[in-house]
């Protein structure tokens, strides 16, 4: 009777909690997809990537000329030595006056260059910020899959040992009813069976959970079937440091980071160029009538190039080239500080996996032990042989013994997971890459 109940309260509360799951398989690689796809940080970045790009635009412009038009009409009115001089002191005319320019940049101590240079770099920047966030969903959607079949697993090696421990108390408490039976030994297995019972109690919660961060991170409720996830032994370099070299070439936080440092260069090239003269050719072509108080057309036309030079202007030159330089040594900090985190991360996780690796044979060793004793004290108390207690502790030595197998399976598949993710090159294997191009 308590294991119908408790297999009905697991049954139930699974069933609740995945109402309208879908029930199309999925693999980790349509998980991933599905994250990057639908993630507001992804689409963000993107935005901002975008924007960039928008940016190098507005900078190249300044290589081209510029075309004004002046147009106006009106009334003025003139009081001047001029007019004074004629029998009206004050004229009355209708002003109109048409003028149409062309400014075009010849030198500007290259502060257009800079400037393109600057954006250009913010603009490759932003572009693997993109790969950045999308390697990071990627991941993150890595995780919530395998702790997703992780905790499936868990649940049902909890479901098997609850039915063990309900089998073993039914032949108890049949054998007590009969009088052949010890109360102690009742006691015993009623124990347990209690804890079997809260054990699945606590797995399918560890489910639940689990499926709720799926639905966070990917965005929609997990399928029924779910696929294995692929092991990714070959995928990885042979030693720590390869793995960690790998990771500071081609993750896109430090590519990212490269391209800060160039465009605060850049920005400091932009700083220097108000040091130098700015040269233009200005062409102006005005059409004029009825101004300053003369009555007729006057027409001009100029062709001039013209030299300004700033010679003086309180000090800010000097101050924005400060600025420049702190700014530069800001960008080599934190790339400094990217390099020591993708080395620290990519350490740690090479680290975790070789310990499991190790851990693997001698967990499978002591779950194929286990397995034998136990089969040894089923046959040996029933010949007496052995006490309950005995086999209950065998079979949760057993148990205990299969959760350890299934965690270290998963946590090896998550730490070379986590390796390929901290060098950059999670999404591509995963196929779950932003569809955009970098900048020209």
């Amino acid at each position: 009777m308590r294991l119908r109940n408790i297999i009905k309260y697991s049954v139930v509360s699974y069933a609740l909690f995945n109402f309208n799951m879908t029930t199309q398989a999925f693999s980790l690689n349509d998980a991933a997809h599905q994250a990057v796809s639908t993630n507001p940080d992804v689409l963000a970045t993107i935005d901002a990537y975008n924007a960039a790009v928008d940016d190098i635009n507005q900078a190249r412009a300044g290589y081209f000329p510029t075309i004004d038009l002046l147009a106006g009409i009106g009334h003025e009115q003139t009081d001047s030595p001029g007019t004074r001089a004629t029998d009206d002191n004050i004229t009355d005319l209708t002003r109109k006056e048409f003028t149409l320019s062309l400014r075009q940049l010849i030198f500007d101590g290259f502060a257009v260059r800079h400037t393109v240079d600057s954006n250009v770099a913010s603009a490759y920047s932003a572009f693997y910020q993109v790969q950045s966030v999308v390697e990071d969903i990627s991941l993150e959607a890595t995780e919530a899959y395998i702790d997703l079949i992780r905790r499936q697993k868990l649940l049902e090696l909890a479901q098997q040992n609850l039915t063990t421990h309900q089998r073993i108390y039914d032949q108890i408490e049949s054998r007590s009813n009969l009088g052949v039976g010890l109360k102690s030994e009742l006691s015993q297995v009623s124990g347990r069976l209690a804890l079997a019972q809260s054990n699945v109690a606590a797995a399918t919660g560890n489910l639940h959970n689990a499926q709720t961060n799926y639905l966070k991170v990917v965005g929609q409720l997990p399928a029924e079937s779910l696929d294995e996830v692929a092991n990714q032994s070959g995928a990885l370099s042979e030693t720590a440091k390869q793995a960690i070299q790998l990771g500071i070439q081609s993750n896109p936080d430090m590519k990212s980071r490269n391209k800060d440092v160039e465009s605060a260069q850049a920005d400091y090239g932009v700083t220097k160029s108000t040091y130098y003269p700015q040269i233009n050719l200005e062409v102006d072509k005005a059409y004029q009538d009825d101004i300053g108080g003369v009555r007729g057309r006057d027409e001009r036309f100029t062709a001039m190039v013209r030299l300004r030079y700033n010679l003086y202007r309180g000090g800010a030159d000097q101050a924005a080239q400060k600025n420049a330089v702190n700014l530069i040594e800001q960008a080599k900090n934190l790339r400094a500080q990217t390099h020591q985190n993708i080395s620290q991360d990519i350490g740690l996780n090479w680290n975790g996996l070789k310990t499991v690796q190790t851990q693997l044979p001698y967990l499978q060793l002591h779950v194929d032990s286990s397995e034998a004793t136990l089969a040894a004290y089923r046959k040996q108390f029933s010949l007496g042989k052995r006490t309950l207690l005995d086999v209950l502790d065998s079979e949760n030595e057993s148990f205990q013994a299969k959760q350890a197998l299934v965690n270290a399976n998963y946590d090896h598949v998550l730490f070379e997971h986590r390796i390929i993710g901290g060098q950059g090159r999670l999404a591509k294997i995963l196929e779950s890459q932003a569809r955009i191009t970098a900048p020209e």
